[in-house]
């Protein structure tokens, strides 16, 4: 007792060690952010130096230019390669592209490990590697001047830890886990282990599809000018509009369950899609019951989903498969009619043909607004599973 009462008393002491010696990391890194960024603007023009303002692009600038220096390059190749990070226009990353493609005018994956060190990356063998197979958009072999281009607006600014680098890593590794799952449906169909293995790698995939579109919303995706400006404009435009359709037409109480930027949009597609459709109109309070129904209280209170229920499910008074499909696509999620069979199946669990209130709810539960998406993901990823492994029966 008095051992454990003595580790008790140096744990505070621990925790305050580790948050010297991080602060003592902290100020070293500054330090030599400083250090780097005088040596940079000692061989960066004018030009350049007015784009490099923020302090991670003034410690990129600086190991781009300790780098390159002892490799040998020229202070006009630096610059080009400098320039390539902080373009604002793809004509302004060719010289670097240039002199890391080569005669072939292509960058392999040999290449590749020496791009990244010399752009002022500090990536792992298999970071580069998925960096690369992120790149590689046509899956050649090589990298082009345009998926160059690409690649290098996605390291603008540079992606700290845990960022997009990280996010498109996991991408990388879901996509060639769904291939692994696919290949092993494809030799036994009928193995519902397999099945499910391939749902869970659907839904990994899906999951690391948002955390990329979340890590990139800020990122200079193409080059800034009017086309870049118009569809940004654009794409913002739709974000807002979804945003101000779910706050004008849902009751306050509804709309203080809803927290994030991408659950309002969710729900302003529900709101669009339930006004647009043209078999039935939905009054408002039909509207308000469809959201209500998709952020339940977390003591998960089934009555608030009743009106939903009733609503969808008609004069019977229960939903068939035919009616799940009119249902999915109004709840704001965009599935194929095989996979909407799929979750009708998984969802009528007593084999009825119906789906009753009680399945209805589980199914609910697993759509829901809030949270991490996790259960909504894997509820897709089992039915495109599913459709993928009748397919090959």
């Amino acid at each position: 007792m008095a051992e454990a009462k003595s580790q008790m008393d140096l744990n505070p002491f621990k925790a305050a060690q580790k948050a010297g010696e991080a602060s003592v990391q902290r100020l070293q890194d500054v330090n030599d952010g400083l250090v780097q960024s005088k040596t940079a603007f000692q061989i960066l023009s004018p030009t350049i130096q007015s784009r490099v303002v923020r302090p991670d692009q003034h410690s990129k600038a600086g190991r781009i230019v300790e780098r390159m220096t002892e490799a040998g390059f020229t202070k006009q190749q630096i610059n080009d390669v400098v320039l390539a990070l902080v373009a604002l226009r793809d004509e302004e990353m060719k010289a670097a592209f240039e002199l890391f493609a080569g005669a072939d005018n292509l960058i392999d994956t040999e290449e590749m490990k020496t791009v990244v060190p010399m752009i002022g990356e500090n990536l792992d063998e298999e970071q580069i590697r998925c960096l690369f197979v992120q790149a590689d958009k046509d899956q050649s072999g090589s990298i082009d001047f345009p998926e160059f281009c690409q690649m290098m607006y996605s390291l603008t600014p540079k992606a700290k830890t845990g960022g997009i680098l990280d996010r498109q890593n996991e991408f990388v590794h879901c996509t060639e886990a769904l291939d692994t799952a696919l290949a092993a449906l494809d030799a036994d169909p009928s193995d519902q282990g397999r099945v499910e293995a391939l749902a869970t790698a659907y839904a990994d995939l899906i999951a690391a599809e948002v955390a990329v579109a979340e890590a990139t919303a800020d990122q200079n995706k193409e080059p800034f000018g009017p086309r870049s400006l118009l569809t940004g404009t654009l794409e913002a435009g739709k974000k807002a509009k979804s945003t101000v359709v779910a706050s004008t037409a849902l009751k306050p109480e509804i709309q203080a369950r809803i927290i994030r930027p991408q659950d309002h949009q969710r729900a302003g597609r529900v709101i669009e899609r339930m006004r647009a459709w043209k078999k039935k109109k939905f009054s408002g309070e039909d509207i308000n019951n469809v959201i209500l129904s998709l952020v339940v209280r977390p003591g998960k209170d089934f009555q608030e989903m009743a009106a939903a229920y009733a609503l969808w499910a008609g004069e019977d008074e229960r939903i068939d498969a035919g009616e799940l499909k009119e249902v999915i696509p109004l709840l704001g999620e965009d599935c194929t009619p095989e996979e909407i069979d799929c979750m009708f199946n998984h969802a009528d669990t007593d084999g009825s043909g119906f789906i009753e209130f009680k399945e209805f709810r589980t199914m609910m539960l697993q759509m829901q607004l809030k949270g991490d998406g996790r259960e909504r993901y894997m509820l897709v990823g089992l039915a495109r599973a599913q459709a993928y492994a009748d397919s090959k029966m």
